[in-house]
């Protein structure tokens, strides 16, 4: 465990983490070591270089905060009002604010790391997000709490976009989704639509498959007391537990990688609350009070 410049470190007898505290407190690559002492990286774009300034798209492990996925014309909607989010990939504002603003390193310590930053404009109240990590023997722990400071409530959810390589050594990625309840919608446009349907037998990941390219960009409702299962056969198993805030996952499957995104709700869960869609994992944080999300990744 140890601060180098612009990366923080740490480390087990089973692996070893790579934090970028000025790109969005980013996990930049997860070494692990498997049962049979093999060294693996889990995450595309490894140990670098990087810009530290800048996660590279398609790269490492970023949090979604204040809101996970895109916001429709880069809109948040909020107790009536209406916000204009930075559009940051046309025509949408996606992945929140805080994941390209610099943190503040709060302590590092045998294995843990915490790092805040604050919620500024244009989010629509003041919060202060903390990041803690843990890495002790074959497990990751990663925290996000939100807390408001301000006289206002405002909406929160949260979320974590890793990328894992869909190849090790020759061995291809299976994820297996036992909790994987049903899918969320969207319009030809990638905007969420509101409709939740029963899960399709082409997408269903209950008994396990191999993503293949392009096949999946779906938000899915989940029951997170069921972990999710990612294995590169012959190679390393890693299971994903998140806390029960974290009852949505978008699996994404891009060439080269495999994104599997615990998140707190669906995609741009305020506007479909707002236009009358219930249960859409949308959280208000009162004055003085906080929201907590977790994942906790093990490996074998």
């Amino acid at each position: 465990m140890n601060l180098i410049s612009d990366q923080i470190v740490i480390s087990s007898e089973f692996g070893k983490a790579i934090f970028s505290p000025f790109a969005g407190a980013s996990l930049r690559s997860l070494k692990v070591i498997s049962t049979a002492g093999n060294t693996y990286e889990l995450l595309t774009g490894g140990e670098g270089p990087h810009d530290p300034f800048k996660l590279e798209q398609g790269t490492g492990n970023f949090m979604m905060c204040p809101w996970p996925g895109r916001l429709k014309e880069g809109i948040l909607y909020s107790d009536g009002g209406k916000y204009q989010m930075p559009i940051n990939r046309p025509p949408f504002s996606i992945h929140g604010l805080t994941r390209n603003q610099k943190w503040a390193v709060v302590n590092i310590d045998n294995g843990n790391v915490q790092m805040c930053t604050d919620l500024k404009e244009p989010w629509p109240g003041k919060g202060r997000v903390t990041f803690n990590a843990s890495l002790s023997g074959s497990t990751l722990i990663m925290s996000l709490e939100v807390v408001n400071y301000g006289d206002n409530r405002f909406p929160v959810a949260i979320g974590w976009h890793p990328w894992f390589n869909s190849n090790l050594s020759g061995k291809r990625l299976t994820l297996s989704l036992p909790g994987q309840i049903s899918e969320w919608k969207s319009d030809p446009d990638g905007n969420a639509n509101g409709f939740e349907e029963p899960i399709s037998a082409e997408i269903d990941l209950k008994q396990g498959m191999i993503p293949r390219v392009g096949l999946f960009d779906h938000c899915f409702r989940i029951n997170p007391l069921k972990p999710v299962e990612i294995e590169w056969e012959g190679a390393v198993k890693l299971t994903m537990n998140s806390s029960p805030e974290m009852d949505h996952l978008v699996v994404y499957s891009p060439r080269g990688s495999v994104c599997v995104e615990p998140l707190s709700s669906t995609i741009d869960a305020f506007r479909l609350e707002n236009e009358g869609v219930n249960d859409t994992g949308s959280h208000y944080l009162e004055p003085g009070r906080s929201f907590y999300g977790s994942t906790s990744w093990s490996w074998i």
